[in-house]
């Protein structure tokens, strides 16, 4: 296939234009569309309509030892009222008591209330700009639950994938050789984990 396109640059003087071109189409179409799709805007988003309930998947686990909640970013995948349900998109914030937290894992589907709320900043002086974080990971509600509100949905839990599971094999490393303020900032630097940032 390289010998084919190296013979017809020779032959066709703008191709490698036109094809970089073509490249830069659809991997800028293909963006578009992602962020239309996710974003809070979109017909599809699980915020457009007044659910009961939420089915989703989690995506992340975060939790810092200082904290007594657990942070889940879940990618909420249906919405269900008292009559029917309905596929929908969006990711979202969930904060769990660990007190009250089961057992989950990454990858998991989880069954959940609907109680959740826009980001807001608290508007004190020098904070951080939380909501402007999480809208740009595309994450506009968060919700504060009790473990006994999620429930665990018994479909097979997918794999993480290969970029999730080397970051997550990589922190482990991490932990074994750093800790405390060291540890957080590694993280944060090599793998883009923040969670454990102050």
């Amino acid at each position: 296939m390289c010998i084919t396109y190296v013979y017809l640059a020779k032959k066709i003087r703008y191709l490698p234009i036109i094809s970089a071109s073509y490249m830069f189409l659809f991997f800028g179409l293909g963006f578009v569309g992602f962020q239309t799709n996710q974003s809070i805007e979109s017909k599809n988003h699980f915020s457009q309509n007044n659910y009961t309930y939420f089915e989703g998947k989690i995506d992340e686990i975060q939790q810092r030892d200082s904290s007594k909640y657990v942070r889940l970013i879940v990618e909420i995948e249906k919405g269900l009222t008292e009559w029917n349900s309905t596929s929908c998109k969006g990711k979202a914030l969930i904060y769990v008591d660990t007190n009250q937290l089961k057992s989950l894992s990454a990858a998991q589907f989880i069954f959940f209330p609907n109680t959740f709320e826009t980001i807001q900043n608290k508007n004190n002086p020098g904070e951080f700009n939380s909501t402007l974080y999480w809208n740009n990971l595309q994450i506009y509600q968060i919700a504060f639950l009790k473990g006994y509100e999620i429930q665990r949905i018994n479909k097979p839990v997918e794999s993480i994938g290969f970029f999730k599971s080397c970051q997550l094999y990589f922190s482990k490393e991490l932990e074994k050789v750093l800790s405390g303020d060291e540890l957080a900032i590694g993280k944060a630097i090599l793998l883009g984990e923040k969670s454990d940032l102050s």
